[in-house]
């Protein structure tokens, strides 16, 4: 099967329909031949991160037992909640939870998250009812998480937030380690 949907690819790129990106390139260092696909029209020299962890997050969710979920990637992620403009990554409803996903690439410092964050405070406060969906960091590395933590600790209801490694996320928005991974106590 992957044998041929490589020949199919390769064919694509060929007619000039779409065009490739060596992976290598993207930092990931999979090994040679292995590419990521983009529209012929596309002027990428390099692939784009944080879409691809964003995609790649939509894919393994979809792939979960785990049902209904549905999966809104910005720009449609992005909507107005207590008055308060947010542009979250991704926008999640797995069964009855519902999340705001952040997908830390550890370009931001202290200040930019703390101000992210407090975003989703003031939205958060300015709600009239219902409910918020948890603001759900996920990163690569367990430096980055402690990080990501130690900025959340500073922010009160620190329940709101919550921060996993890319591998855990899945795992958190299905429930299975849902409670395990949060940043402090209850609101």
């Amino acid at each position: 099967m992957a044998v041929r949907a490589q020949r199919h690819l390769k064919a694509l790129t060929e007619r000039g329909v779409i065009r490739r990106l060596p992976y290598k390139l993207s930092g990931y260092e999979r090994g040679s031949g292995e590419y990521i696909y983009t529209p012929a029209d596309s002027k990428a020299r390099v692939p784009n991160l944080h879409t691809l962890d964003v995609t790649e997050l939509a894919v393994r969710l979809v792939e979960q037992p785990v049902r209904p979920v549905e999966f809104y990637p910005e720009p449609w992620s992005w909507n107005a909640w207590g008055g308060v403009n947010l542009k979250p990554d991704a926008y999640v409803k797995v069964d009855k939870r519902h999340f705001f996903l952040e997908l830390d690439r550890s370009t931001e410092g202290a200040a930019a998250l703390s101000g992210q964050m407090n975003a989703y405070l003031r939205a958060y406060y300015g709600m009239d009812g219902g409910s918020f969906p948890l603001v759900l960091f996920v990163c690569h590395s367990p430096e980055r998480a402690r990080f990501i933590q130690r900025e959340c600790a500073k922010k009160s209801p620190r329940a709101l937030f919550q921060v996993c490694q890319f591998d855990e996320a899945i795992g958190v928005m299905s429930g299975e380690n849902a409670d395990n991974r949060r940043t402090a106590g209850t609101a």
